[in-house]
Formats: C-alpha cells, sequence, structure tokens
C-alpha cells in the first residue's frame, strides 16, 4: 500500500498577480491558505504542503513590495513561505543579476 504524504503547489498563476492591487494578492494567498487548512485535516499522519515560488513575486513593478496579510506585512513570497511546509524558487534566469536578487 502506497501512502501520500505530501502536496505539491506549482503557483505560475501568480506571476499575473505581481502588479495586480493588493486585494486580488490576498484573495490568492486566501485561496493557498485553504490548500494547507485542508491538508492538516490529514487523518493517520501528517500531510506536508509544498510550493514552488517565482523568483521575482516579492516586488511589484521591479522594486521590492510589501502589503498586509493576516495582520503582517511582508512581501508576497514571505507570506507564501509562511503558508506552506517548504518551498522552491523556480529560477528561469540564469543571469547573474537575476540570481542577486534571491
Amino acid at each position: 500500500m502506497h501512502k501520500i504524504d505530501g502536496v505539491a503547489v506549482n503557483n505560475e498563476h501568480f506571476s499575473s498577480l505581481v502588479d495586480a492591487v493588493d486585494s486580488d494578492k490576498i484573495d490568492h494567498l486566501t485561496k493557498l491558505d485553504e490548500i494547507r487548512t485542508e491538508a492538516a485535516k490529514q487523518v493517520g499522519g501528517t500531510l506536508f504542503t509544498h510550493f514552488s515560488l517565482g523568483w521575482f513575486w516579492y516586488q511589484m513593478s521591479g522594486s521590492p513590495y510589501s502589503f498586509v496579510w493576516n495582520g503582517n506585512s511582508k512581501t508576497a513570497s514571505e507570506h507564501m513561505i509562511d503558508i506552506f511546509h517548504s518551498v522552491d524558487v523556480q529560477v528561469g534566469r540564469v543571469a547573474e543579476i537575476h540570481l542577486c536578487t534571491l
């Protein structure tokens, strides 16, 4: 018998929200938080959640940008890191200028 021990979420959709209004980002984070909430209902063990971040999601219009969600002011990337058990950073570019901003 095999056991599922985790859920990995690849979130390409957030790329379209990087420069969106805060309410759209907050709505999206709330939906992501529901994944963690539902995974916590796992019976007989822990269902871990993993999330793939885009390397540039900490910014808006090319500059670092924080907004308030759940009473905390952080970047979108920091909020997402707080939601999930683990994260990875998807790097689609390898130029030094991009890698240094991670």
